[in-house]
């Protein structure tokens, strides 16, 4: 887990967009060579590869105070308007301070994926070691093949013929394509007060239950 100074001294060397892609890299979302998000190939969908950190080793409250100081509430609380009255009154304000927000609602949903991903790619489920997984952008499309032989040897006596059983076609016609979804709202106050790390395990439950949709 890292603590407020590691993640300060990270995000003051690598900078806002630095500090955001090795989040994802850590998260296990990014591939470190080339800066792409880790795709599954076989359905086409986001996946985790070589995660090294989990998201719920994460504190959401260290990494508001890392990027925003020990003022974070105040800042993640100030609406837009009172912004804008900000610079109406001659106040200044730093340009790096919208880019640290950015940067931690970056990250914030970074952990927030990479939660659900991980509920999504549990070894408990297994419809997809049962069957395959054929991608496909059509409606009722139709997959020919070769009919299984069977149980259909017999017993033979010395000399005797062999029984002979014969090859037949086969097909399936897949079912309409349907897309089933579910998103979660989470405010910046949620994220800010979360100190019982319940906000992940809520985003996890997204990933639950799309998942076990697919298993049945």
């Amino acid at each position: 887990m890292l603590n407020l100074m590691q993640t300060h001294r990270m995000y003051e060397s690598l900078g806002p967009v630095g500090f955001v892609r090795k989040a994802f890299q850590l998260l296990g979302l990014e591939d470190p060579k080339n800066g792409h998000r880790h795709v599954d190939l076989q359905n086409g969908t986001m996946t985790l590869r070589d995660q090294v950190l989990a998201p719920s080793q994460v504190s959401i409250k260290v990494l508001a105070e890392s990027l925003l100081g020990y003022d974070a509430e105040h800042v993640l609380q100030t609406p837009s308007h009172k912004q804008v009255d900000l610079f109406e009154a001659g106040e200044s304000i730093q340009p790096s301070t919208f880019a640290n927000i950015s940067a931690f609602n970056s990250v914030t949903a970074g952990l927030l994926e990479a939660a659900i991903l991980e509920t999504w790619n549990r070894s408990a489920y297994l419809g997809d070691r049962l069957a395959q997984n054929i991608p496909s952008n059509k409606r009722s499309e139709k997959f020919i093949g070769i009919s299984a032989l069977g149980d259909s040897a017999e017993e033979r006596k010395p000399g005797a013929r062999h029984p002979r059983v014969g090859l037949s076609e086969r097909y399936v016609t897949t079912p309409d394509t349907t897309n089933h979804a579910l998103g979660i709202d989470v405010t910046r106050e949620a994220v800010m007060f979360d100190l019982t790390n319940q906000l992940l395990r809520q985003a996890e439950s997204v990933g639950e239950q799309l998942r076990l949709r697919k298993e049945y």
